[in-house]
């Protein structure tokens, strides 16, 4: 929802020419998402047992203890999950497909397939588990990258020793702001 939210706020801002305040709106959409992902979280890590139990209608000890561990791990990834469906919105809100449909195919195919056979074939289930939150991971990490191309002062701030020059953004283009 808070993609949604931001999406034609951001899009009306770029519009007018007010990147400050489109750039504004993005830093409110990914406090906001930080804030509910840590406190969505903290809810789960606590009450992980009881939120499988509910769908451990056998009883089963071994199924309660693999539900509940993988609960733990896989919402590990709902920061990177909400930095980037908001970041997907805001790239296409501020016309710039490129990055927006990159984050989208990383986090939905390109990443995730072949992380959940690698780490299952390293880590058992619990690399299964580990898949998603790496794949969102690592796509945010992408995400910023493309965002950091757009704006050299953040990715001197991301990467201090890359030098000047160096890191011009993929989505650079002649609708960018001035």
């Amino acid at each position: 929802g808070i993609a949604q939210g931001i999406q034609p706020l951001a899009s009306r801002e770029h519009g007018q020419g007010q990147r400050q305040q489109a750039e504004r709106l993005l830093a409110y959409g990914l406090a906001s998402m930080a804030l509910l992902s840590l406190a969505l979280y903290g809810v789960i890590f606590c009450f992980a047992g009881p939120i499988a139990q509910v769908f451990n209608s056998q009883n089963s000890q071994t199924l309660q203890q693999i539900a509940a561990q993988g609960l733990r791990l896989y919402f590990l990834a709902a920061p990177f999950m909400g930095a980037n469906i908001i970041l997907s919105m805001w790239f296409s809100s501020v016309e710039q497909a490129l990055p927006a449909q990159v984050i989208s195919l990383l986090r939905g195919l390109v990443l995730v397939l072949p992380l959940a056979f690698a780490l299952a074939a390293q880590g058992g289930m619990t690399g299964v588990w580990l898949a998603v939150p790496l794949t969102e991971c690592l796509t945010a990490l992408a995400g910023a990258l493309f965002y950091g191309g757009q704006n050299p002062g953040v990715m001197l701030a991301l990467f201090p020793l890359v030098p000047p020059g160096k890191h011009q953004g993929a989505c650079h283009s002649s609708n960018a702001y001035p």
